[in-house]
């Protein structure tokens, strides 16, 4: 049984065994899900969300700067400016992306590394996982962090 009250909506439920009553008071269905969004009259519009991310490689100097965009927080599209030919390959592979396999999948199984394994010469090139960084941002998943590797050789 469930009943709406003046504060949020009363369940009851029953396992084997056991009587639970179940009370979420003072929820708005809007604030549940993440993101900006406003309420005219019935309808509900989100906002778009953008983060962008800049890659400097290292030795081979071809960076690049990763913008990406989600409407609905779940689907990505990505706009690339790269001066490596590959990543443009690869970019122009995935112009958009579902946020939530690229982010809770399987390292390798999501569309942004089947791109790079596809397109990338170099398996150590630090931009696809860029990618995804990015990605989580644009879908609310992550913070906005500075990622940093620090490459010394010693002797």
């Amino acid at each position: 049984m469930t009943r709406e009250t003046g504060h949020g909506i009363m369940g009851t439920t029953t396992f084997p065994g056991r009587h639970t009553r179940i009370s979420c008071r003072n929820l708005n269905p809007l604030r549940i899900v993440q993101g900006n969004f406003s309420d005219r009259r019935i309808g509900v519009r989100q906002e778009a969300h953008m983060a962008t991310i800049e890659v400097n490689p290292g030795v081979c100097g071809l960076s690049s700067v990763i913008h990406a965009v989600s409407d609905d927080e779940q689907t990505v599209t990505f706009t690339v400016e790269t001066t490596c030919p590959h990543i443009r390959a690869m970019a122009d592979a995935i112009p958009t992306v579902d946020g939530y396999q690229e982010a809770f999948g399987k390292l390798g199984d999501g569309e942004i590394y089947q791109a790079a394994h596809a397109h990338c010469k170099h398996p150590a090139c630090p931009v696809p996982s860029a990618f995804v960084k990015v990605t989580e941002v644009a879908c609310g998943l992550a913070l906005p962090r500075e990622v940093h590797m620090i490459l010394r050789k010693e002797d």
